[in-house]
């Protein structure tokens, strides 16, 4: 009975020995994991292969579209100018790039057609005088029984219909900015002037002194940049991130160092069915230096989060993911890092962000520069 007792206890504590040891085992990586998560080296390896430190700290990140347009001015604030009359260039009072005044005089022009149209009103304004003159004679002849009613009614209609073209001439010369009070027999001008609708720049002048201009003919151009705005193309992937007010930021490639700030204001509604793209508008703050028509580089900022931000150095690329190394162990004797599988996200001026596939705690080291040598013989 005794030797029974005796062999169950041991028994017994041979089990949970066992137990224990499996315990151990199960905490502890197996040996292949280990080979290819796990790196060992030396403070002087460290010095040696030039590896630095990055702790790991959350940062604002704001999650961007990147896109491209074009700056513009709004419509109202361009004008074409074109002669409403054919007519020879005679005067150029401005060059392109000079700054004008509203009202201001830009070109003279010459037209036997605009001496037509002044000889016309007058001669037509002098037949309403005469026509009325005739109407009320006839008018009180027809009261009296002296004169037939057709002879009435004829000089009634010649009345209306002078009276109609009269006003036609009239309204064509105050659209030319020409007096009426002005025009006389003696004093029929063939110089027509075109005067700035706005105050701008002149540009794209297309026509040099003494050349034949037709009417309707497209002269020049007048710009005014007290406004400008940028017409950017966005995606059909990208289209629903984009709302009213959002935040963007604007660089121009061809003046180095040059970036604006805006803020959308329109979003378009109709998805182009060649370039699968909608069109966002949004105003410019700093305007200074612009010229329309300039490419544009754009980043519309969506949206605001927390995020691990390290060196672009920290970064291992390899045909099986991208990987971080991060540090388990530090003392003076040895260092111990281990390889954690990440996500990359945003990248800018040298940082990017990872999403790490495990959990990393801020104030942990990151292995940077140097850790090409760790990838390639992590395992050896």
């Amino acid at each position: 009975m005794k030797h029974t007792i005796h062999f169950l206890a041991l028994f017994i504590l041979a089990y949970f020995i066992s137990c224990g040891s499996v315990d151990e085992r199960k905490n502890e990586l197996p040996e292949s994991e280990k080979d290819q998560s796990i790196f060992r080296i030396t403070r002087a390896q460290q010095e040696a292969l030039s590896i630095d430190w990055y702790n790991l700290e959350l940062k604002e990140i704001q999650d961007f579209v990147q896109t491209t347009g074009y700056l513009e001015v709004p419509p109202q604030n361009r004008a074409r100018l074109s002669p409403m009359v054919a007519g020879r260039i005679e005067r150029i009072n401005f060059i392109e790039g000079d700054y004008i005044r509203k009202g201001q005089v830009i070109i003279q022009i010459e037209s036997l057609e605009f001496i037509e149209m002044q000889s016309l009103y007058i001669e037509l304004q002098n037949m309403q005088e005469y026509l009325e003159l005739e109407f009320e004679r006839q008018k009180e002849l027809q009261e009296m029984n002296v004169n037939a009613r057709k002879t009435f009614q004829q000089i009634e209609q010649e009345l209306k219909t002078n009276k109609a073209s009269l006003n036609a001439v009239s309204e064509k010369l105050k659209l030319m900015d020409l007096n009426l009070s002005s025009i006389r027999p003696d004093n029929i001008t063939g110089t027509y002037n075109l005067y700035s609708p706005i105050d701008g720049y002149v540009s794209d002048i297309m026509f040099v002194l003494g050349s034949y201009v037709e009417k309707d003919e497209d002269l020049l151009e007048v710009i005014n940049t007290e406004h400008f705005y940028a017409e950017v193309n966005i995606y059909e992937k990208d289209a629903f991130k984009i709302i009213k007010g959002q935040k963007m930021e604007i660089t121009l490639p061809q003046i180095e160092g040059k970036f604006c700030e805006g803020e959308i204001h329109l979003v378009g509604k109709k998805l182009d069915a060649e370039s699968r793209t909608i069109q966002a508008y949004a105003h410019i703050n700093n305007k200074e230096g612009l010229i329309a028509g300039l490419f544009v580089n754009a980043r519309i900022f969506t949206d605001t989060r927390m995020a691990f931000y390290i060196p672009m150095e920290g970064i291992i690329r390899e045909e099986k993911g991208t990987s971080v190394f991060v540090v388990e162990i530090f003392n003076d004797s040895e260092i111990i890092l281990r390889k954690v599988m990440v996500r990359t996200g945003l990248e800018e001026a040298g940082m990017v962000e990872i999403q790490p596939y495990e959990k990393l705690e801020t104030g942990q080291k990151i292995a940077v520069g140097g850790i090409g040598y760790l990838s390639s013989n992590l395992g050896e």
